[in-house]
């Protein structure tokens, strides 16, 4: 295994093993590992792999905190309503008409 910027580490792997676990891999880095059998008869062909570790433990309580102030502005529009303004009612309106047309007759 390889970080990819960085030098080769070799890890042996006994026969009876079917796993190992990459000690000490560093948060968000690229990573490079080939596989390959060793017997008597000498190293045979290498299989390779890349990967890339997940970012670092801080991504995490960002993401919360973005995901809370997202929450936060939806609830202010889902449960405050809009209140009608009273002067563009179409109810004030029919009554400033009705009023106008008593004035108008009382002229």
């Amino acid at each position: 295994m390889r970080l990819v910027e960085e030098s080769v580490e070799l890890y042996k792997v006994n026969s009876n093993q079917s796993s190992l676990q990459l000690p000490n891999l560093k948060p968000d880095k690229k990573y490079e590992v080939w596989i390959s059998a060793n017997t008597i008869a000498g190293e045979g062909n290498r299989t390779y792999t890349f990967f890339t570790t997940a970012p670092s433990g801080i991504s995490f309580p960002l993401t919360l905190l973005r995901l809370s102030i997202m929450c936060c502005l939806m609830a202010k529009k889902i449960k405050w309503i809009n209140i009608p303004d009273p002067i563009n009612s179409s109810s004030f309106k029919q009554l400033s008409n009705q009023v106008r047309k008593k004035n108008v007759i009382c002229q």
